[in-house]
């Protein structure tokens, strides 16, 4: 996968922002430092009153500096409350989280996800991370986002080799953000919903190891004041350099 460069980087954030709404009540799973950091800039612009739940409890964190990651330990310094991971589940169970996003090392053409293994399960060529509560989480988030920043056909399959998590299980449709693109996934087929600027249909299509049909939109993707929020917090630019 080609490195994302910086203003790659604050595009792609400002689009994950986009799927967040105001009210709504959002988290994210391990080691998610984008869908963390694209929470964190919704409440700074368009979602004031978003209510983010780290995976670590942290209820709205209130950060000085941007974390590398969804679990940093720093999440937990200050907070307005905590929500123990049982009682995170449970809101999940109960259709209660509007939004989160999800990424596996394979995603198919019905949204399925593997986080398990590749190759036969009983003799995998390698063994991935593991399920991490997201078949059971996906299943019930009212609006969740897929996501993958190797679009490549290896990574984009026509059949998963393991189902960890079923993405169309409760939806009628998903998105999919990719470095290239969003594709959205119904049961009926896979759409090239938006095409990032640095990409192509040709190169999004090559790239897919599945067949795509063209449902295209333009959204209006405000990636300067992405990162003239983001400054704010990460004058550094920490967040380049993690791609």
């Amino acid at each position: 996968m080609t490195t994302l460069q910086p203003d790659q980087i604050d595009y792609l954030l400002a689009l994950l922002a986009s799927y967040l709404t105001d009210g709504e009540i959002a988290t994210t799973g391990v080691a998610s430092p984008l869908p963390a950091w694209a929470i964190y800039l919704a409440q700074q612009t368009h979602a004031p009153q978003l209510t983010y739940i780290s995976c670590l409890g942290a209820v709205n964190p209130r950060l000085t500096n941007l974390p590398q990651t969804s679990d940093d330990p720093s999440t937990l310094a200050d907070y307005e409350s905590f929500c123990s991971l049982p009682k995170l589940f449970d809101l999940a169970m109960q259709g209660r989280i509007d939004r989160m996003f999800f990424s596996g090392a394979q995603i198919d053409q019905q949204a399925n996800l593997n986080l398990t293994c590749i190759g036969d399960y009983h003799q995998p060529k390698v063994k991935l991370p593991g399920i991490a509560g997201a078949s059971s989480i996906l299943a019930n988030v009212k609006k969740p986002v897929l996501l993958n920043l190797r679009h490549q056909p290896r990574s984009l399959v026509p059949k998963v080799d393991f189902i960890t998590a079923q993405g169309l299980a409760n939806q009628q449709s998903i998105d999919l953000v990719t470095n290239l693109a969003v594709l959205k996934f119904t049961n009926q087929a896979v759409y090239i919903k938006q095409i990032h600027p640095w990409s192509t249909l040709e190169e999004i299509q090559t790239q897919t190891g599945f067949a795509l049909q063209a449902e295209l939109e333009n959204p209006k993707i405000d990636s300067i004041l992405a990162k003239k929020v983001l400054d704010q917090i990460d004058p550094d630019h920490m967040r380049y350099e993690l791609w």
